[in-house]
């Protein structure tokens, strides 16, 4: 009778006689967990509240203050509607339109300090401007 030896390494015996390990159901500590189902499809924005692109137009949103006034005359302005304006801490009406006036002495110099509250949704803060008197 003749016998043939075969020589296997050692690790592939331990390999092939070590029990399949089982696939765990329960997800890795650092998964995220989470009570509900996620939605297949999000409940879409309404179009006030999209976001845009920096400089692109939104109707209603533009506001327009010149950067220098002459002393003697109105610094005249647009914001959005339902804004509040402030002159040097004093306010100032806004039309319908957006539109304000507010008059310069002749004798002002120096700057004035614009601040413009947009109305709500919007949470941000006053947005400061500085309009230069000019002679």
């Amino acid at each position: 009778m003749n016998m043939t030896a075969v020589l296997v390494p050692a690790c592939l015996l331990v390999a092939c006689a070590a029990p399949q390990k089982q696939e765990s159901t329960t997800p890795p500590h650092w998964a995220v967990q989470r009570d509900t189902a996620m939605p297949s499809s999000p409940k879409p924005l309404p179009p006030e509240l999209r976001p845009v692109l920096p400089g692109t137009p939104v109707p209603g949103s533009r506001i327009s203050v010149p950067r220098t006034v002459k002393a003697g005359e109105a610094l005249e302005g647009r914001v959005p509607v339902g804004s509040q304006v402030t002159v040097n801490g004093q306010a100032v009406a806004v039309d319908e339109n957006g539109q304000f006036s507010y008059p310069v002495e002749k004798s002002a110099n120096g700057s004035l300090d614009v601040r413009i509250k947009r109305p709500a949704p919007d949470t941000r803060p006053a947005m400061p401007l500085r309009v230069q008197i000019v002679r």
